[in-house]
């Protein structure tokens, strides 16, 4: 069985080596971190357990009293505990930095960091960094977390009747081939992986920022291929030979971007920047700080910040069945649903009976 314990300079024993103690990671403040062969605790130089051995990864945050901990639980992030064994701070985090005066960085999300104090508390610094690296000279590396809101909205490519390269004329085949050609899009062109379908999505990073690109239909969008047969016996039989996408519109296009990494901090500008593009295309039928309704000739602009994501959506919509009076407070911490199925209006949809052959 391991046994360590600690000396001090002169050789004289401080903690006296213990079967409890498989190993020694940290010492500070009259405390060590110590290894019971499972989980990690804290001993203060009398042998007492201050905090027990539960924690599968555990480390001082550089601060008298305070440690970083990860349990082996279902939340797998690091809390800020103290040494009572306290949790300090009210939420798991993807990654720490040690305290360096009196805040640490922390990762809250895969591509976003935050400072907090030592309450575990947002500082609400304004931070550009998407990834810190600490090393052990003492220095650190970080990525910026610049977003360039402009760039991003050119992307986009928003016209008056779609946007990223699609719109409202386009059947379905060409729907699939558009997105196929964004980059890093991963969308089947056959047929025959679309049957009983009335929708196309496909998840897409554009900027670095996560975004959902869809596109619905009234109908199904592909329709299979049959041919007649007569067997041996005079029995005659339809089976399908194969798949062909309609020559049908969609009702509308959507786009949301989410929340995450890049995107934090950037909603309402992104908001901004879009409600003043649609704008710029038509009549403004409704409107707030975080959402408007926009009539383009047969088509209708919805823009909204959701507070979790912001949908730009263009279709046949009913503009007056739109309420965005739920958007006017938004901030980054609502979650406001967005659900306009009640909205589309497919009466201006005049359908080709016809199918596209591969």
């Amino acid at each position: 069985t391991r046994r360590k314990g600690l000396i001090d300079e002169n050789g004289e024993y401080i903690v006296k080596p213990s079967s409890k103690i498989h190993n020694i990671k940290d010492i500070k403040d009259g405390m060590f971190i110590f290894y019971d062969g499972d989980r990690y605790g804290v001993m203060d130089f009398k042998g007492e357990v201050v905090i027990r051995a539960k924690y599968r990864t555990l480390h001082f945050a550089n601060k008298k009293g305070l440690f970083w901990a990860r349990e082996d639980r279902d939340k797998s992030g690091f809390v800020l505990i103290n040494d009572l064994d306290e949790t300090i701070s009210k939420e798991d985090f993807y990654n720490v930095q040690d305290f360096h005066g009196s805040y640490a960085a922390v990762q809250e999300s895969e591509n976003n960091w935050i400072f907090v104090n030592d309450k575990g508390e947002d500082q609400k610094i304004k931070t550009d960094i998407y990834h810190i690296i600490d090393d052990n000279t003492g220095d650190q590396i970080f990525h910026s977390q610049y977003f360039d809101t402009n760039s991003f909205i050119n992307k986009l490519d928003v016209q008056p009747n779609g946007f990223l390269g699609l719109n409202l004329t386009m059947n379905a085949q060409n729907i699939i081939n558009s997105i196929k050609k964004i980059e890093g899009a991963v969308i089947s062109t056959e047929p025959s992986d679309h049957t009983y379908e009335s929708y196309i999505e496909s998840d897409l990073t554009i900027n670095k920022a996560e975004v959902v690109i869809s596109t619905s239909f009234d109908e199904y969008f592909v329709s299979p291929i049959e041919s007649t047969t007569t067997d041996y016996y005079g029995y005659t039989y339809t089976e399908t030979t194969g798949y062909n996408y309609k020559n049908i519109n969609p009702n509308k296009i959507s786009l949301e971007i989410k929340r995450e990494g890049l995107i934090i901090g950037h909603m309402s500008e992104v908001t901004s920047k879009l409600i003043e593009k649609t704008k710029a295309f038509g009549k403004v039928v409704k409107e707030n700080k975080n959402a408007v309704v926009v009539q383009v000739g047969s088509y209708t602009y919805f823009v909204a910040n959701s507070g979790q994501s912001v949908y730009i959506i263009c279709g046949h919509l009913d503009a007056k069945n739109i309420d965005i009076s739920q958007y006017e407070d938004v901030t980054e911490d609502s979650d406001v649903s967005v659900d306009i199925e009640n909205a589309i209006d497919s009466t201006y949809n005049d359908y080709v009976d016809t199918t596209i052959a591969r």
